[in-house]
């Protein structure tokens, strides 16, 4: 039990490290796209035209093919061997193509009416929907790209090979860069725009291609094969139904938010993004490391039924999530002006409009950021038991919670209400998804976890006193690139600093492990 924790703690700090270097390219990306468009509506329309295939990525992609492909490879690699693993692969991508083809070719026919469904107000201005539309069309083969790359990135997994599939969104953030360089000397938004999504699409491609060689070294096939009836793709395609389903219900609440930003100020979608940006950069780092790095043990221990084990799996990936994200939640909240001045105001990003309509939507995303790690580290115990089916009811009554509340937080809060409304729901689906879990693997008690949540709240504490000694002292400095960089920077060393002292005080185990685990730290394997 303890060798198979350390295991996942090292293949989550090498996945998180693989996840922060992703992630700052996609800051990156980020910062270019806010210099170059600001919160105009072209800004709102490249936003809307990236997010509706990103709607079709999530349900077939990585969010819900992963936990779906990866206990039933585990089983038929453990069970049936290489060869078989590796024709079940084949078939996988065999349908997949299919599916994802047929969803891109009526995309780009029913671009109009997708656009309209989101923002029909759009209409009264021809030459906006128009542009709208078109650049939603170019991007939709995005969706071919991103399918099959969730799929390499599946199988990699499942074999335990984390870091690559963890490095490739570099690649698709690279493609962005390279395709904002380009965009600068047209002095058109318009024509930006367009070059900017030339870039991202071929980025999105490349991030597929990368993964072919490590794929072919881990003794897995490269090709497709057209077997729809093979009972094993069915089972991946049945349990991916629910999870559909459940990420069918995200995206409707998604659909909810976007709609109510585009009725507020112009260029409240783009804030909104660039708000739920920043707060996925430790949910991407810790979650998705902490999630993927455990899904595979939890699915073999799960398989050879032993719920013990499991338990102390499935507790020991949540006191990770709560040793970092909370932490994280902290120094957001106390940092989003000067995180959101720093990354993004400068060109068309205005200090006056954009920075604090950006970093107030920040703060009140930031409440919910434990809970959006905790949601995904609990669901993977439902999917190593193969139960797709229970976080669709999770999924759909925090859906239900988060657009009453929309609703009504929009009126008083307006933008941040938004975002308040869908940190409140992810804490509903976390209090959900503990107490339904226990239906598979019972209390989960003495395993410590309790006490691990103890201190890391008095650990944060000390961050969050650090944080606002250095944020006093760094005021006085005014603005320009220097002070940005010392306000954001001496309130984060010096709050870690405190966190690292607090944690070794309290004797907190978690923070010392993953302390041990970074790259070029512990034991090499």
């Amino acid at each position: 039990m303890g060798h198979e924790n350390a295991g996942i703690t090292r293949s989550a700090a090498r996945v998180g490290a693989a996840t922060m270097l992703s992630r700052v390219f996609g800051l990156a990306r980020d910062t270019a796209f806010a210099v170059l468009f600001g919160t105009s509506f072209v800004a709102d329309a490249f936003n809307l035209a990236f997010l509706i295939p990103n709607v079709f990525r999530r349900v077939v992609g990585e969010g819900n093919l992963n936990p779906a492909f990866v206990p039933v490879f585990t089983r038929i690699l453990e069970r049936d061997g290489e060869e078989a693993a590796g024709r079940f692969l084949r078939r996988a991508a065999g349908l997949l193509c299919v599916v994802l083809v047929g969803l891109v070719a009526v995309g780009m026919l029913a671009a109009g009416p997708l656009v309209h469904l989101y923002a029909h107000d759009w209409k009264s201005a021809p030459e906006d929907f128009r542009f709208a539309v078109g650049l939603l069309r170019l991007l939709f083969p995005s969706l071919l790209f991103a399918g099959l790359a969730a799929l390499a990135t599946a199988a990699l997994n499942a074999r335990r090979r984390f870091v690559v599939a963890a490095l490739s969104p570099i690649v698709l953030n690279l493609g962005f860069l390279i395709g904002a360089a380009a965009a600068v000397p047209f002095a058109s938004l318009t024509q930006r725009a367009v070059v900017f999504s030339i870039g991202g699409l071929l980025g999105g491609l490349a991030a597929w291609l990368v993964q072919l060689p490590t794929l072919r070294k881990s003794g897995l096939p490269i090709g497709v094969a057209w077997e729809p009836r093979d009972s094993e793709v069915l089972r991946v395609a049945r349990l991916m139904g629910p999870g559909i389903i459940a990420l069918g219900v995200v995206q409707l609440n998604l659909f909810v938010d976007t709609i109510l930003a585009l009725r507020l100020e112009e260029g409240s979608l783009s804030a909104m993004r660039l708000a739920n940006r920043l707060v996925l950069l430790p949910m991407g780092v810790v979650g998705v490391a902490v999630s993927t790095a455990s899904l595979p043990t939890l699915a073999s221990q799960a398989a050879a039924e032993d719920r013990r084990a499991a338990v102390g799996t499935l507790a020991h990936s949540l006191k990770l999530l709560v040793t970092l994200l909370v932490p994280a939640a902290v120094g957001l909240i106390l940092l989003a002006r000067p995180i959101v001045t720093l990354l993004f105001q400068y060109g068309a990003f205005t200090a006056e409009r954009s920075t604090p309509m950006t970093a107030d939507t920040l703060v009140f995303y930031a409440l919910g950021l434990p809970a959006f790690g905790l949601v995904r580290g609990l669901s993977q115990g439902f999917y190593s038991v193969q139960d797709t089916k229970t976080p669709v009811k999770i999924a759909t009554a925090g859906m239900i919670v988060n657009v009453v509340l929309d609703v009504v937080l929009m009126i008083p809060l307006g933008l941040r209400g938004l975002a308040l409304a869908t940190s409140i729901a992810a804490w509903m689906n976390v209090w959900m998804s503990w107490a339904l879990l226990r239906r598979h693997f019972g209390e989960i008690r003495g395993t410590g976890l309790w006490t691990s949540v103890v201190r890391v709240a008095l650990a944060s504490g000390a961050l969050a006193a650090a944080c606002v000694l250095g944020i006093t002292w760094t005021a006085p400095l005014g603005d320009g690139v220097p002070a940005r960089v010392a306000q954001v920077a001496v309130p984060m060393v010096l709050g870690i600093a405190a966190l690292l002292g607090a944690s070794f005080a309290l004797r907190h185990h978690e923070m010392r492990e993953i302390l041990e685990s970074l790259p070029g730290r512990g034991r090499r394997r």
